[in-house]
């Protein structure tokens, strides 16, 4: 396509299909900008799309039929104008246009809804579309979004492995949470970070933190075979920010949520003055909030 378009000036384009016997598509429409050759034009940034169940919506009984989610969309472009749709269909300049927080069904047309979102701006190419399908849930750890954090409280079990009925049973002691821990998104990712003091003293001497691996798998019976399940693609290593003489004291333990449960279980190594390296597994429970620390959206 040949243009006599002059240096700034933006165009439309809008296009739809057609096939006979069946309804003409909707139109869709893009803008562009046109720049002296060899500059290339500035793009909106793609808008974030975050849909949380809405806790304050006194009528929502936990059912996906029914219930509302509060939507927040948000362009790192200043002052760009964001327009979106909620069936899943391609937004245009004609959509509906996004001015703040808005509700939004968890179900549309008898599917989970699907919200899709584009942000322009005169003088500028238009953002790529952003968007976001509800996957309905009530619990506060699947409504987190990039750049959520929480502060949680930790309750934590302890197990060990009891050669006579061949399975992790509940213990006395473990290497203790010394600290505050947080769940946070990144990068589309969930993750629980928690401070570890990686020893202590018992009876049979100093005891080390050495490894802590974590499981895909979240069931009990996939944890109960972490004596001989390490290295496998569902196991997984902590990430540790600090080392002393090959031993993990007072480190920050990151570790990656796969599941959608309250808690994750954790194998741990340690290494003890007088038994050498013993395993243990630690069930983590982090459904407490102790408080919101980034949050740009409904109050939970």
């Amino acid at each position: 396509m040949k243009t006599t378009n002059q240096d700034g000036e933006t165009v439309t384009v809008k296009a739809m299909t057609v096939k006979e016997g069946m309804v003409d598509s909707a139109v869709s429409s893009l803008n562009i900008v046109f720049k002296k050759l060899g500059e290339a034009a500035e793009t909106v940034a793609t808008p974030q799309v975050k849909a949380r169940y809405d806790y304050s919506d006194a009528s929502n009984s936990g059912t996906a039929e029914t219930d509302m989610y509060l939507l927040e969309i948000v362009c790192d472009t200043k002052d760009a104008n964001i327009y979106y749709t909620t069936d899943g269909s391609t937004p245009t300049v004609e959509s509906q246009a996004y001015t703040g927080k808005v509700q939004v069904p968890a179900m549309t047309n008898g599917a989970a809804t699907t919200i899709k979102a584009i942000a322009v701006k005169e003088g500028l190419n238009d953002s790529a579309i952003g968007s976001q399908t509800i996957q309905f849930s009530t619990k506060w750890w699947d409504n987190m979004c990039e750049g959520d954090e929480y502060e949680v409280g930790i309750a934590m079990k302890n197990y060990s492995y009891w050669s006579s009925t061949g399975r992790y049973q509940e213990s006395m002691g473990a290497l203790g949470l010394t600290g505050v821990a947080y769940v946070y998104v990144q990068d589309g990712k969930t993750y629980l970070r928690m401070p570890f003091q990686g020893m202590n003293m018992g009876q049979l001497g100093i005891c080390y933190m050495t490894h802590l691996w974590y499981f895909e798998d979240n069931s009990q019976d996939a944890v109960n075979a972490f004596s001989g399940n390490i290295g496998t693609d569902a196991v997984h290593e902590a990430e540790y920010d600090s080392l002393l003489d090959g031993h993990r004291v007072n480190s920050n333990v990151t570790i990656e949520l796969y599941n959608s449960d309250e808690h994750v279980f954790a194998g741990i190594e340690s290494e003890v003055d007088i038994m050498g390296r013993q395993r243990a597994l630690l069930l983590l429970d982090y459904s407490n909030i102790e408080k919101k620390l980034s949050l740009a959206a409904a109050a939970l």
